[in-house]
């Protein structure tokens, strides 16, 4: 698990070129240190090989991650600009002082 969190880790601050060699090198890594002596028995192959298709499938999932995050960051940008334009449409409209005081004590109280 630790070499699994690594890959998705390494994913979400570099691209999938890095992600998909390091899921690569820590599959292999994983088959050589910890499986080596069951590596004889046939059904052990097809497990190392699922492992390795495992690593594969989850390397994209940091850079999903930060594709996430980054477009949460956008949606609140864009969410403060409409806001801004919002705010000053209202002020725009305010009839007298008194309106435009009680707007401007309400977005402040926010």
């Amino acid at each position: 698990m630790v070499y699994l969190l690594s890959v998705v880790l390494l994913g979400m601050f570099t691209g999938r070129g890095p992600t998909l060699v390091a899921a690569t090198l820590t599959a292999l890594l994983w088959n050589f240190l910890v499986r080596a002596a069951a590596l004889h028995v046939p059904h052990q192959r097809r497990h190392g090989l699922m492992l390795f298709f495992t690593y594969l499938s989850c390397a994209p999932m940091g850079s999903l991650a930060r594709g996430c995050v980054a477009q949460q960051a956008a949606e609140r940008r864009r969410s403060s600009g409409h806001r801004a334009l919002l705010l000053t449409r209202e002020l725009a409209n305010a009839s007298d002082f008194a309106d435009l005081l009680a707007i401007v004590v309400r977005e402040v109280g926010k």
